[in-house]
């Protein structure tokens, strides 16, 4: 059967049994009723009759309890069948679910399967891009190990320099005081220059004004000057 067909079935058991005195023989007939896809079929089955040796009353009548003990079991089977039946309807649409539940699982395996890929893909990338980032990381270090060298190095020279800048900064004070010094003593020659230079004056003046006096006096006392020779 293809997957996903049912097939039930029926069995009914028919048995004619003669009583006594009548010729003892015995008929069987077989009738079949089951469904293919919901599809109702029938089979049916007469056996020959088949005739029994003469026997007792008491042996014929064991035989008939016999027969209905079987018709009983019978009975009893096709109730078992149609529970297995049952059952197997039951069984059938759990198959069914499960069938169902399964290509979703497939479907979803499928899916994770792609997610799966993406995600190696993307691990792989992020292990390249880990791998450039410490490489990146360690030269970084490096360089950082140099500038921090150089640093220590720039912050010796500057104390230094802050060193040489605090004694500079003294001596500016000092040569500023000194420079006030010589301006307050440049503007005391300046003034006193400028005296002097009025006291020259006045004593150029005098000696002018005297040498002057002296030529006329010398001038006016003098004698006259020969006459020249004829």
């Amino acid at each position: 059967m293809a997957k996903g067909d049912e097939l039930q079935w029926t069995i009914e058991f028919q048995a004619a049994v003669p009583q006594p005195p009548v010729e003892p023989f015995l008929e069987l007939y077989l009738c079949l009723s089951y469904s293919v896809n919901e599809t109702p079929r029938v089979l049916e089955y007469k056996a020959p009759i088949a005739l029994v040796p003469p026997q007792t009353y008491s042996e014929l009548s064991s035989a008939l309890a016999s027969a209905q003990a079987k018709a009983a079991l019978a009975d009893q089977l096709s109730r078992q069948l149609e529970d297995l039946r049952t059952k197997y309807a039951v069984e059938a649409n759990k198959s069914a679910l499960l069938a169902s539940e399964l290509q979703s699982v497939r479907a979803e395996n499928a899916e994770l399967r792609a997610r799966l890929e993406e995600l190696l893909a993307e691990n792989s990338y992020l292990k390249a891009n880990v791998s450039a980032l410490l490489a990146q990381l360690a030269r970084l270090s490096s360089e950082n190990s140099a500038l921090r060298a150089e640093v220590g190095a720039l912050q010796e020279q500057l104390a230094s320099l802050r060193g040489q800048h605090g004694m500079l900064q003294d001596q500016y004070s000092m040569a500023m005081g000194e420079l006030q010094q010589l301006k307050s003593a440049y503007e005391k020659l300046l003034s006193e220059s400028g005296t002097l230079r009025g006291l020259l004056a006045a004593l150029a003046a005098a000696l002018l004004a005297w040498a002057v006096v002296r030529w006329v006096v010398r001038r006016r006392t003098s004698p006259p000057p020969p006459p020249p020779p004829p």
